[in-house]
């Protein structure tokens, strides 16, 4: 009988599938000591079981503190085991490999073998030596590669006979019946893990239809992380991905990359063996294209890269893929600025200006100069982190088709604290672009290509840094431009340009702007010690101007202090005008103020007075701007109701205004079913005719202007309506202000359609009423 030893294991690795090997150690009970993990899921999963878990291979001794272990799996782990490591392991260090052993060792097994157009594929676990995947094989599976794998569907495979192994190795290690077999190293192949595709995953029309097939599944991976990239399509007006690929039947004759058929679902492309059918077609962004939107009609023939140009692209983009874990972070903190004055969407039309200009002070680095335009931005948008664009010298050595396959723009990003002085922005913002350089450029697709920077996709930079040789300062812009706003630095520090799109951004801000950037400028300069908060934004005249110039609003008019008198100024001005239109309704100005009139004295009677709120739960009629009018008159303050509005709602307006009483109608009577206090139906009959018999002369009571007029709510987006006061004389003032400003005058009609609970519809009456013009009431 074979006897079975428990043993302690460490872990380490990412993903699903060192979890699920993890519970299955459990299950024979085995124990975990300790979990090495990035990953947020695995390290959750380790807490829950109370599994030391550390992110570092470093901290491994401090959180094991001396307790023994058996064992260590290595389980889809992107980092390499220091050998000092292996050799603390008292038992065996196994790795899992997703491939067949000695063969297509390193990185992205299934996609290689896809991309080879292999068969049959494996999946081993080896043991752990200094040379990477070398060690001797203990398990391996074998299983057929179907002819419609992709790289999500290989991958699955693998997933599924790695656990299945994982089984049986964990009972022979137990059992002490382990049978390493070690590696032929003649059949031994090695993708390292900076190799990609050549020409960064394009097609190359030259090759069959069936190994161009065999690239784009290799480089699907649904909707998980895509380390390698996509599968590109160059054509006239750019790069693009493809995600979809069939061979179809049968030898073209045709040029090879010609376009033998196209349709709003895909395009048939002639190949150097057969026709390849590409459909799913995207931008390097991710967002959907149908051929038609590309030119890429039957008959087009597709461009095929130059040698020399494929060779740039391949060492380009290898280069770039070392960095997609530096990228990834950064694009991850990335939230680009939006300049205040900028409107429109980038790029639809850009109407490219520029302004060049010397800078004032000699000998800066173009890093110092960078930090006082992050300084301004900061200031003028009241921001203490965002992102600007970098545009990479590292682009410029790249040919123009090589360059569009890389982002125009690196995220800048910037972080100001409260009390930061320019000095220490400036130290920041010169590590950060060292910090930059050090890490390439990464491909456009990368924001495809990562679940996580997918929400990043089809943003832009408006704001833009590069620094540049003189020369091209001088010179004119040859790149394409998709910014708001991009400053340019000589590499000398004497001269810089503002390069902007005029139709996103008006000239006529420029002048500010550059006057405010100059004050930040010189103050940086001069003491460099302030703090950022202190630098001043204007000179003396820009100052005068803001707060001196800009503040003369006083008008002299004579006004009265309460709108139910400028109303009435109105009426005596024109007592037979049409004051409010509803349908095919009309009544006048005089008719206007005596019902208004009516309805104030009976509520003088009911005790409303200055200060006094009164709730109007009413349609869009006649009788709602009588209403509101008549608790002017009366003294007291009105409380817009809607009666749409939910009853829960209006229960707690209610219970916060405490009105004296609530003027309704009978078809909302239901909705103030919470207010206790008296509610008058004004379509009742009996109160018709009760109003009808009061005299219309009006009260002419006393008003000062600080005296309530009315109380609206906000919506209570953020927490419960809140109220808010507003006097006669802000109601006056707005009255007349937008008389003023929208030249309204008697004769013209004004509509009135905002719900009354929202000042938009005071806006509209006041305008109106005041101005002795008609107000239009709007059917609902």
């Amino acid at each position: 009988m074979t006897s079975t030893h428990v043993f302690r294991c460490i872990l380490i690795g990412e993903t699903t599938l060192p979890e699920a090997c993890a519970e299955r150690l459990q299950a024979k009970g085995h124990e975990i000591a300790a979990v090495v993990t990035r990953d947020t899921r695995l390290q959750a999963w380790a807490q829950t079981r109370n599994i030391p878990q550390t992110a570092s291979v470093g901290d491994l001794p401090a959180l094991l503190a001396g307790q023994a272990f058996d064992h260590l799996f290595s389980i889809v782990n992107p980092d390499i085991l220091p050998p000092a490591l292996l050799a603390q392991v008292p038992g065996h260090a196994i790795n899992y490999h997703d491939g067949p052993l000695p063969r297509y060792a390193g990185m992205y097994a299934t996609s290689w073998a896809l991309i080879n157009g292999e068969t049959r594929h494996a999946i081993s676990w080896h043991l752990m030596q200094s040379q990477i995947d070398a060690g001797a094989v203990l398990q391996q599976t074998w299983f057929d590669i179907d002819p419609d794998d992709t790289a999500l569907s290989l991958n699955a495979k693998c997933y599924a006979a790695a656990l299945q192994a994982f089984d049986t190795l964990i009972d022979e290690l137990a059992e002490g019946a382990l049978a390493p077999q070690p590696q032929d190293t003649r059949l031994r192949s090695f993708f390292a893990g900076n190799r990609r595709p050549e020409a960064g995953c394009s097609l190359d029309w030259s090759l069959p239809a069936d190994k161009l097939a065999d690239l784009v599944r290799a480089l699907q991976f649904g909707p998980y992380p895509n380390p390698l990239g996509t599968a590109k399509l160059l054509t006239s007006s750019g790069w693009y991905a493809v995600t979809q690929a069939e061979v179809l039947p049968g030898q073209p004759e045709a040029v090879v990359g010609t376009v033998l058929a196209s349709s709003e679902y895909g395009m048939d492309v002639a190949t150097g063996s057969g026709t390849l059918r590409l459909s799913a077609l995207t931008d390097l962004a991710g967002k959907p294209f149908k051929p038609a939107d590309l030119d890429c009609t039957a008959g087009t023939k597709l461009p095929l890269l130059p040698t020399a140009e494929a060779a740039q692209l391949s060492a380009a983009y290898a280069h770039s893929s070392q960095h997609e874990a530096y990228w990834r972070s950064e694009w991850q903190s990335a939230g680009p600025l939006r300049l205040p004055h900028a409107r429109g969407a980038i790029g639809v039309a850009p109407v490219v200006r520029e302004l060049t200009l010397p800078l004032l002070q000699h000998g800066r680095s173009p890093a110092t100069t960078a930090a006082t335009f992050v300084a301004w931005l900061a200031r003028i948008t009241q921001l203490d982190n965002f992102s600007l664009g970098y545009r990479p010298a590292a682009l410029q050595t790249l040919s123009k088709v090589c360059k569009s396959f890389f982002v125009p723009s690196l995220p800048l990003f910037c972080q100001i604290t409260a009390r930061q002085t320019f000095a220490q922005l400036g130290q920041h913002i010169e590590a950060k672009l060292a910090e930059l350089a050090q890490h390439g450029v990464p491909a456009r697709d990368i924001v495809q290509r990562y679940p996580e920077l997918r929400s990043q996709a089809g943003k832009q930079m408006q704001v833009a840094i590069e620094i540049v040789d003189l020369a091209k300062i001088a010179g004119p812009l040859t790149d394409d431009f998709a910014h708001v706003l991009l400053l340019q630095i000589a590499s000398d520090g004497s001269r810089c340009r503002w390069v902007y799109d005029a139709a996103l951004l008006s000239s006529d801000y420029l002048p500010d702007m550059l006057a405010q950037w100059q004050s930040i400028l010189l103050a940086a300069h001069s003491s460099p010690e302030q703090a950022i908060a202190d630098l001043p934004l204007l000179d003396a005249a820009g100052r005068k101007r803001v707060l001196l110039d800009w503040n003369a609003t006083a008008v002299a008019h004579a006004s009265p202090p309460a709108f139910h008198q400028l109303f009435e100024q109105q009426v005596d001005a024109q007592p037979a005008a049409p004051a409010l239109l509803f349908g095919d309704a009309v009544l006048s100005y005089a008719q206007l103020d005596a019902r208004a009139n009516q309805l104030a004295h009976a509520l003088r009677a009911a005790g409303v007075g200055p200060d006094v709120c009164v709730g109007v739960c009413l349609s869009r009629s006649f009788e709602l701007v009588i209403a509101l009018l008549a608790i002017l008159k009366a003294g007291g303050a009105y409380v817009p109701l809607d009666p749409a509005y939910p009853p829960q709602r209006l229960a707690h307006m209610l219970a916060d205004a405490s009105p004296r009483l609530v003027l309704a109608e009978q078809a909302h009577a239901d909705v103030l079913r919470a207010y206790a206090g008296p509610v008058w139906l004004l379509d009742e009959a009996e109160r018709q005719a009760e109003l009808a018999g009061l005299a219309s002369t009006r009260l002419n009571l006393p008003v000062w202007p600080q005296q309530l007029a009315y109380v609206i709510y906000t919506s209570g987006s953020t927490g419960l309506p809140k109220g808010t006061l507003v006097p006669q004389a802000g109601l006056v003032n707005l009255a007349l202000a937008q008389i003023a400003a929208f030249g309204v005058q008697a004769g013209q009609r004004v509509l009135q359609f905002a719900s009354f609970n929202f000042d938009a519809a005071t806006s509209e009456l006041c305008m109106a009423l005041g101005a002795g013009a008609t107000l239009v009431l709007a059917r609902a």
